[in-house]
Parts: structure tokens; C-alpha cells; sequence
């Protein structure tokens, strides 16, 4: 599936047997959906990602998150609210690493 930006109000969406719609609203929203990206490091292995979140039998008692984008704060927010000691941590420029 390909979506294209047509103008303000308007996307084209292609579906898989390349079959074109046009699609026209006062406010377009598109949630493309994503994978999460695990880090190559020891230890990743016992983490789980924001999919897993919903996969969890118990509430954590401590937790770091690890992440900038806005998944990674709610989770973070959520864990926080829900009394789980929580921690955010943001890697920096992956230029400087």
C-alpha cells in the first residue's frame, strides 16, 4: 500500500493490486503504525519493547524507558501513573557516538 499527498484536504492511497482511491477530509491523519528498534547491546535481550508493554502479566516495580519519541514518554507517563518507580533515558547524537 502507498499513500501520496495530493494537497491540504486530499491523500491518494495505492492498495496492493494497484488500485488508486482518492480520499478528501477536513483533516487527514496517518497513522502508519512501526516497528520498534532494539539496540544492539548486551543486555537488550531482557528488555522488551512498547509491544510488550501490553504482553506483561504483573506491573513492574522499577522501570526504564529507553527512548525520546513520544512512545517512549507515554510509556514512561503510564508506568509513572500507575506507581511503577520509572526512568526515561534519551540517547544523545548518534553522529557524536
Amino acid at each position: 500500500m502507498s499513500l501520496t499527498h495530493v494537497s491540504l484536504n486530499a491523500v491518494s492511497v495505492t492498495d496492493e493490486a494497484g488500485v488508486e482511491s482518492f480520499i478528501t477530509a477536513n483533516h487527514v491523519c496517518v497513522a502508519v503504525g512501526g516497528v520498534p528498534s532494539v539496540p544492539t547491546v548486551p543486555g537488550a535481550e531482557y528488555g522488551i519493547s512498547s509491544d510488550g508493554f501490553f504482553d506483561l502479566e504483573s506491573q513492574p516495580k522499577k522501570c526504564g524507558v529507553f527512548g525520546a519519541g513520544y512512545i517512549a514518554v507515554e510509556m514512561a507517563g503510564i508506568l509513572n501513573a500507575l506507581g511503577t518507580e520509572t526512568h526515561l533515558f534519551c540517547r544523545g547524537n548518534k553522529a557524536s557516538l
